[in-house]
């Protein structure tokens, strides 16, 4: 991860990220959800998301076994 350059002149201050926050390992999920997201945009089927959130249903009995 590259820290956020600023324009000579700005008066914003320099993004500094801590090495701490920088070792933490990517939300994988997302990279599901961005993947599903292109399927559907580049060949119209439609996905059922299931990458984030949590149901507000109990998982069937199936499902669980």
């Amino acid at each position: 991860m590259q820290q956020h350059e600023v324009e000579e002149g700005s008066h914003e201050p320099e993004l500094r990220i801590a090495r701490k926050a920088r070792d933490i390992r990517p939300f994988l999920v997302m990279d599901v959800l961005e993947r599903a997201q292109a399927i559907e945009r580049d060949t119209g089927v439609e996905v059922i998301h299931l990458e984030v959130g949590e149901p507000d249903f109990p998982t069937p009995p199936c499902v669980v076994e």
